[in-house]
This record gives C-alpha cells, structure tokens and sequence, in this order.
C-alpha cells in the first residue's frame, strides 16, 4: 500500500510540475510570435505577469517531485537539465517581452527638479547671505 501511496505522489507531483511547465512554455510561444504578430504581442502583455509565479510554482514542484523521489530511492529518474531548460524560457520570454515595448522618447520639454544645496549655500554665502536663508532641501525647477 504505501507503494502504491507513493507512486501515486510522484505522478501527482510530476503533473504538477508538468501543468507549469506546459504553461510557461505557451508564453515563451507567445513571446517568440509577438515579434512578428501584434495579437500575439496583446496576449503577451496579459501573460507575462504570470511569469515570476510560475517560476516560482515550477521550482516548489520540482522540489517536491525531487522529495518524493529521493523517499522512493528513485532519483535516478530526476531531471536535473529540466530546471535549466525551464529557466532558459522564462528568461528568454521575459527578454523578448522587453524588447517588444516601445522605447520611452526623450523630451526635451521636460520639466527636471534638480537640487542645487551646495551651489545655493555657497552663492548665499559669498553674496553676505545664510545658507539657512534657504531650506533644507533648495529645490529648483529647470526647463
């Protein structure tokens, strides 16, 4: 019976482990066409923030698949290139996803708070002024 118990828990886990696997590849596939197919590139957006919880469900599975395996002496069947190869994907899919999104334009119209503490206190100092005429924090806008 425990056997049986056994081996009942290594396909459980192996199913597991599988099922995240099979859906990290469908959006590494997804990642792959977005280059060239714009709902692809949709669906991505969508997909891609499931990526980091499924590689770290990946990792639970593959761990308990590696824990029951080692309790049934049989970890002869353990894939140790499978994690790597998993790993690969989300990299890869994480990758493409970024390169997909439009680069920010520059403006140059932007309106930048720059602080100037040191070149403040100095020009009040040397103009017969404080530096504790200004705040703490002098805070400028440029154009």
């Amino acid at each position: 019976m425990a056997g049986e118990r056994d081996a009942r828990a290594k396909e459980r886990a192996i199913l597991r482990r599988d099922q995240v696997i099979a859906r990290i590849r469908q959006i590494h596939l997804l990642a792959t066409s977005s280059a060239t197919d714009e709902a692809s590139r949709s669906q991505l957006a969508v997909a891609i923030v499931d990526i980091d919880s499924l590689w770290a469900s990946f990792v639970i599975e593959n761990n308990n698949l590696l824990d029951i395996l080692t309790e049934s002496d049989l970890l002869g069947e353990f894939s140790v290139n499978l994690e790597t190869e998993t790993r690969a994907l989300v990299v890869e899919a994480k990758a493409l996803y970024k390169a997909s999104q439009p680069t920010p334009a520059f403006n140059v119209g932007t309106v930048q708070q720059v602080s100037y503490e040191g070149i403040v206190d100095q020009a009040s100092s040397s103009a017969g002024g404080s530096s504790k005429d200004c705040s703490q924090d002098c805070t400028y806008e440029v154009a």
